[in-house]
């Protein structure tokens, strides 16, 4: 198979599908209007709001151990705390992780309650938490 100068073979037609793709993806950024969230913790210490672009946010539900054993611990450290914490996990025991990017995430009060919950120093997964 020899490519031509014309310009009609396949790897042309797929150039072309991925730049109207991509000017789409750029127009529909520009017209999107962002969505709006506010957040706190369950006391109210934490609070503030997520404003981000609906295609920059991803919601999904994960069965991985880390996930797991995350969302677990969470709903353990609430009981013994004497909180009436949410269920963090469904029926199945899948956690529903809600990813937006840092940027969007704008937090009015509470930051000290912030802490880092890292299950090994081998993951990249990094996850927060209200203390409170």
């Amino acid at each position: 198979m020899t490519q031509g100068g014309g310009g009609s073979g396949v790897g042309t037609l797929l150039a072309t599908g991925a730049a109207a793709f991509m000017a789409f993806r750029a127009v529909r950024r520009v017209m999107a209007t962002p969505v709006e969230t506010k957040l706190s913790c369950g006391c109210g210490k934490v609070h503030g709001t997520v404003s981000a672009l609906p295609d920059d946010c991803s919601v999904v539900l994960c069965y991985c151990e880390s996930c797991r054993a995350f969302a677990e611990w969470l709903q353990t450290r609430s009981q013994e705390t004497g909180k009436k914490g949410r269920r963090v996990t469904t029926s199945d025991r899948a956690s529903c992780v809600v990813m937006v990017p840092k940027t969007s995430l704008k937090l009015d009060a509470g930051l000290e309650y912030l802490k880092l919950a890292q299950r090994s120093k081998k993951t990249n997964t990094r996850r927060f938490f209200a203390s409170c």
